[in-house]
């Protein structure tokens, strides 16, 4: 589905909600589905933004073992982390389908 994503956090720091919403939002196609990741030895639910309008397609962002914490109108949040490196950040996302 078409989706437009603010990331809450940046490397597990919380942004404000003026630095969200005057953020530049990511836009694509989410995908949530079990992947196998080895790194961890198991199956993780995981979100990804896809952007469609490149070949191959690029994926924009990652979410692992990811939650749906709320649903309202066409607004999700999801909840899960993210890896930068070797590091594990937790992560929320705002989403709104487009």
């Amino acid at each position: 589905m078409r989706v437009q994503v603010r990331p809450i956090n940046v490397h597990g720091v919380a942004l404000s909600t003026k630095e969200r919403t005057e953020g530049a939002a990511v836009h694509g196609d989410l995908r949530v589905s079990d992947v196998r990741e080895d790194a961890f030895g198991r199956v993780l639910l995981t979100a990804q933004v896809v952007d469609l309008l490149s070949t191959p397609e690029i994926v924009q962002l990652v979410l692992h073992d990811v939650v749906l914490l709320s649903v309202y109108g066409k607004k999700l949040r999801l909840r899960g982390f993210e890896m930068a490196g070797a590091v594990q950040y937790a992560q929320a996302w705002d989403v709104e389908i487009e």
